[in-house]
């Protein structure tokens, strides 16, 4: 085995068969953060069509004030969704550090991606799936909801790269 400056070597010369080597998932971290910096650009646009001035930042802040009867009142999707893309912000923050295997994380990421999936399917069932209804911020929110979920798939998927 031979050391050289330009390059760090992670294999043995030892090693019978290949070994794991640590790397950055660039595209899944890509494709998380822009999820959760698009669900935070959201909370500035305008949700709902019909509701003039109601952001979603007022929509969030709704949600939080009424937390003990958050699901009767039917605010859950938004603290779902916002509480949501700052995990996966976060998970895809951690995929730019090299490691081994993203499986785990994503496999939380992919459970995150899904609760939010939810929350945007039942708000848009609510409305009998009529996109007049919403305003810009809600149309932002279902593309980053979107790259959430393939970037967690993305992470729960793919497996370590093995050098022999």
């Amino acid at each position: 085995m031979s050391y050289s400056d330009s390059s760090y070597d992670q294999t043995s010369a030892y090693a019978a068969e290949p070994v794991a080597v640590r790397r950055p998932d660039s595209l899944a971290g890509l494709l998380m953060v822009l999820a959760g910096a698009g669900v935070g650009v959201s909370l500035l646009l305008d949700w709902l069509a019909d509701a003039d001035g109601l952001t979603g930042y007022e929509i969030l802040r709704q949600g939080l004030d009424n937390f003990g009867s958050i699901f009767s009142t039917g605010l859950w999707q938004p603290v779902v969704i916002v509480v949501g893309a700052a995990i996966l912000l976060l998970i895809g923050l951690t995929a730019f550090v090299p490691g081994k295997s993203r499986r785990l994380l994503g496999l939380i990421a992919l459970l995150v991606a899904l609760a939010m999936v939810a929350a945007v399917l039942v708000a848009l069932s609510d409305s009998d799936f009529d996109l007049s209804v919403f305003a810009a911020g809600f149309y932002v929110v279902i593309g980053a909801t979107a790259l959430g979920l393939l970037g967690a798939l993305k992470a729960a998927v793919t497996p370590p790269k093995r050098v022999s």
